[in-house]
């Protein structure tokens, strides 16, 4: 380098350190309550809507076996599981 070339200042970038290990108190305390709402929205509609199911069963005098009543609410609750889950995470 020459003696009289400019010398030209590089500015200097600070990168914030990213905490991976680290989980405070309220964040802890966030994560169980989005878990306690996808619990709730998911299983409270699925034994809703299977105590329908076995009531409308009834009325019309099908009496519907407890398994398909296990598998109806499972299904509820796991498809509602699924489409909650991304938008409760992201809350």
């Amino acid at each position: 380098m020459r003696a009289d070339s400019p010398v030209i200042p590089v500015p200097v970038i600070r990168v914030p350190v990213i905490r991976n290990a680290e989980i405070t108190a309220g964040e802890r305390v966030d994560a169980w309550f989005k878990v306690g709402g996808l619990a709730i929205a998911a299983l409270l509609p699925a034994v809703f809507w299977t105590i329908v199911a076995a009531s409308v069963g009834r009325y019309f005098g099908f009496d519907v076996s407890p398994s398909a009543l296990a598998y109806t609410g499972s299904g509820i609750g796991l498809f509602l599981t699924a489409v909650c889950a991304p938008m409760i995470v992201n809350a």
